[in-house]
């Protein structure tokens, strides 16, 4: 088994012309005499033996190993390489990989508990790791995620569950943007998978991207916090206001507060009561903020702002 542990994604390899075992941040390269691994402090990649596996092998205790050496010994326990076959060994070097984020070993996690390798035969875990993995990475149907399918079952069949996930996976990522945005929430909270909030963000681009209201006020509160996307104040303001705009009752009452907030003129504070004013007809209370806007324009400004309020297709 030949693989090459690199730092940050490149384009994909040649793996296909093999069979052998990868995860996200772990390629094959059939050219390589041994496997070899990136040093630490940017030094250069040298070869990894069999007596490095073993070095790794003393270390005892898996939560004392870093996801790619907690990957590298469970594949050599997994096949035998180096080391005696042990699935349990495996099992618990590959736990202590996806504690650090989802990868391709989630799988193989999945394709243990299918088959009982290292662990009592459950289906409903196998099929809660094949879900997760699915909808973190493999949601688009192209070479690169069918070779990666094919290579975490060691040259077997590709169980027809985890078949049934990826198809499950496609049809969501193609389809409306509510499901998506159920999937955005169940990678940020774990909810039924294990959780990736990192890939979740490509959900709720995805369903801002088809002008879901909900997906853009989160977008919006991302661009304000940074988390994710880009810290911006222009944005988070542009994408509050297309939310807003789409009558979603949370961003017309953070808009509203916003223009409250940072203007400083009657045109401002006038956009202010607008959204403000749409938010309360929406079931939010903000008779507060009303107040306070109100207080700062005239008669006939209050007038204008609450009849453009009434009208359901306002635009600004």
């Amino acid at each position: 088994m030949r693989f090459l542990i690199v730092l940050r994604e490149s384009r994909m390899p040649q793996f296909l012309m093999g069979r052998c075992f990868a995860a996200l941040l772990i390629f094959p390269l059939i050219s390589l005499p041994s496997p070899v691994i990136a040093g630490a402090g940017g030094e250069p990649r040298r070869e990894l033996t069999c007596e490095d596996i073993l070095e790794l092998d003393r270390v005892g205790s898996p939560s004392q190993l870093d996801r790619d050496q907690a990957i590298v010994l469970g594949e050599s326990y997994d096949q035998g390489k180096c080391v005696p076959q042990d699935y349990g060994r495996a099992f618990t070097l590959y736990s202590r990989a996806v504690e650090f984020g989802p990868s391709i070993v989630g799988l193989r996690l999945g394709y243990f508990y299918l088959n009982g390798l290292g662990v009592d035969r459950d289906e409903q875990k196998a099929r809660y790791w094949f879900r997760s993995e699915a909808l973190a990475t493999y949601f688009n149907d192209d070479r690169f995620s069918d070779g990666m399918l094919e290579l975490m079952s060691f040259g077997t069949s590709v169980p027809e569950m985890l078949r049934e996930e990826v198809t499950r996976a496609h049809e969501i990522y193609n389809g409306p943007p509510e499901g998506l945005m159920a999937v955005y929430r169940d990678l940020s909270t774990g909810n039924g998978v294990y959780p990736h909030p990192k890939n979740a963000l490509i959900w709720l681009s995805k369903a801002g991207s088809q002008a879901h209201p909900e997906a853009l006020y989160e977008i919006a509160r991302r661009h304000l916090t940074g988390e994710g996307y880009l810290k911006s104040d222009s944005a988070y303001v542009a994408t509050l206001d297309r939310a807003a705009h789409l009558n979603f009752a949370k961003a017309q009452k953070e808009l509203g507060a916003y223009y409250l907030r940072a203007s400083e003129d009657s045109y401002g504070w006038y956009r202010a009561l607008v959204w403000l004013l749409r938010a309360q007809k929406n079931g939010i209370d903000v008779a507060a903020q009303i107040l306070a806007a109100e207080k700062r324009l005239s008669s006939l400004d209050i007038e204008a702002a609450h009849e453009r309020a009434a009208d359901f297709n306002f635009k600004q």
